[in-house]
């Protein structure tokens, strides 16, 4: 699954630098802490989505450090977790 994900992230701006995203990494790929422009790619969302969203009180939980903000991987997946919806009958 790590691979297929790559693919759809896409390729990077700084192709110098190895994606984040990798097999051996638990969680579908998700690194431990994930910036905001790293969330709203795995997404497919807009980053100012994700503005909006923290604004509203809406999204997982988020941290501010050294000025980025950033998701920890497991309220990510908490969240999605949180949001599965099950086709009706």
């Amino acid at each position: 699954m790590g691979e297929a994900f790559a693919k759809q992230l896409g390729p990077k701006k700084d192709d110098r630098n190895p994606s984040r995203f990798s097999d051996e990494t638990p969680g579908f790929g998700l690194p431990p802490r994930i910036i905001e422009t790293e969330l709203a790619r795995y997404w497919q969302l807009s980053p100012r989505t994700l503005q909006r969203w923290r604004q509203s009180g809406i999204g997982p939980c988020w941290m501010r450090l050294g000025g980025r903000v950033l998701y920890r991987r497991e309220d990510v997946l908490a969240w999605e977790a949180a949001h599965l919806e099950s086709p009706s009958d």
